[in-house]
């Protein structure tokens, strides 16, 4: 009985710790993104001296933003070099409706990143979805 036991609970062990490590794994960062709702298309790619930071170019707009003055930040950085922080996380500064804000990007899974950030109380999150490699 006891050896049935001890099965059961290292079976239970090794699929708690094989989940945990499925639930850990880094996502590829690189590629285009758009946002939800199609307006904008942002190329992230690793930059830096070392190629270890992460860059966001602003490299598409709607219609309506080619209209706006967000299309001045066309082929700008958003985001530039942002710091891998923890797993599928990354922090750094973004460009945001003119202003400089510490930006978190959280990759929520292979094809998803949030993207938040702060400008003194003002708090905005949005979300992008990977579109091409």
């Amino acid at each position: 009985m006891r050896s049935i036991v001890k099965i059961i609970v290292a079976g239970m062990l090794s699929c708690a710790l094989a989940g945990g490590a499925a639930s850990a794994a880094e996502f590829d960062p690189t590629g285009s993104w758009q946002t939800v709702s199609g307006s904008s298309h942002y190329d992230l790619a690793y930059c830096g001296g070392d190629g270890g930071k992460l860059c966001a170019t602003l490299s598409w707009l709607d219609a309506k933003g080619m209209a706006s003055s967000a299309k001045n930040d066309l082929g700008q950085y958003a985001i530039k070099e942002a710091a891998h922080s923890g797993p599928n996380v990354w922090k750094g500064p973004m460009k945001f409706q003119g202003h400089d804000v510490d930006a978190t990007l959280t990759f929520t899974g292979p094809m998803a990143v949030t993207i938040a950030g702060c400008y003194f109380v003002l708090c905005k999150s949005f979300e992008l979805v990977k579109i091409s490699k």
